[in-house]
C-alpha cells in the first residue's frame, strides 16, 4: 500500500482530503487564503464578462473556429504550420464523447467508489491517492484557491478505470497522438477477438 492508504481507509472524506493536501503541498497552510473560489469568485466572473465584451478591442486576438466547419487539413495549413494559436469550439459535441453524459460526480462516485486515483505526489515522490467517493465529496465542497485534481496516468493498467479511456477520443486535429493510436489498436484487437469468439 502507498504511504497514506491505510489512514485514508479509516477517515471521513474531509480528513482524507486534508491528509492528501498536506502531503501534496506541506508548506501551504491555508488552501483558500486568497478566496479565489469563494469570496473572489465574483471578481473572476466580472473579469470574464468584461473580456467577452471587449473581445473586439483586445490587443491579443486569438482566432476562434468551430469543429463542425474546420477540417483537419485546414487546421494544419492555417494554424499548425504557422504556429498560430486558435480556440476550436464544439470539439466535444462533434465527437459525441460519452464522457459528457457519464462523467457526472454522481456517476463517477457510483462507478469508481473505492478506486483510488492519483491527486499528487509528496516531497519524496510518493503517489498520493484518494478514493473517488472522497474526491467527489471534495469537489462538491472545496473552496481551495488551487484545488486538487485527478491526473492519474495508470488507467490503462487498471481494468475498472480503463473504461474511462473509452469515453473520449483525441480530437481529429491530432491524428498522430501515440496514446490514441495505441488505444484504437487495442480496441480493434479486442473487438476482433470478441467477434472470433461469437
Amino acid at each position: 500500500l502507498e504511504r497514506s492508504s491505510l489512514l485514508q481507509f479509516t477517515m471521513g472524506w474531509e480528513a482524507s482530503l486534508n491528509e492528501a493536501k498536506k502531503g501534496h503541498r506541506p508548506r501551504l497552510k491555508n488552501w483558500s487564503r486568497d478566496g479565489f473560489a469563494s469570496s473572489r469568485a465574483g471578481d473572476f466572473e466580472a473579469l470574464a464578462s468584461r473580456a467577452a465584451r471587449s473581445e473586439e478591442t483586445s490587443r491579443c486576438k486569438v482566432a476562434r473556429e468551430s469543429a463542425t466547419s474546420l477540417s483537419p487539413e485546414a487546421f494544419v495549413a492555417k494554424y499548425e504550420q504557422t504556429a498560430t494559436p486558435v480556440l476550436i469550439t464544439g470539439v466535444v459535441d462533434e465527437a459525441e464523447w460519452p464522457a459528457v453524459r457519464r462523467w457526472t460526480p454522481e456517476r463517477l462516485k457510483e462507478d469508481f467508489r473505492d478506486r483510488r486515483f492519483k491527486v499528487g505526489e509528496d516531497d519524496d515522490g510518493y503517489t498520493i491517492r484518494v478514493t473517488m467517493r472522497n474526491f467527489t465529496k471534495y469537489i462538491e465542497h472545496q473552496i481551495d484557491d488551487s484545488p486538487l485534481y485527478i491526473f492519474d496516468s495508470t488507467f490503462d493498467d487498471d481494468y475498472s478505470a480503463k473504461r474511462l479511456l473509452d469515453d473520449y477520443t483525441v480530437p481529429k486535429y491530432f491524428p498522430t497522438n501515440p496514446d490514441q493510436e495505441d488505444r484504437d489498436f487495442k480496441r480493434k484487437e479486442a473487438q476482433a477477438a470478441q467477434q472470433q469468439q461469437q
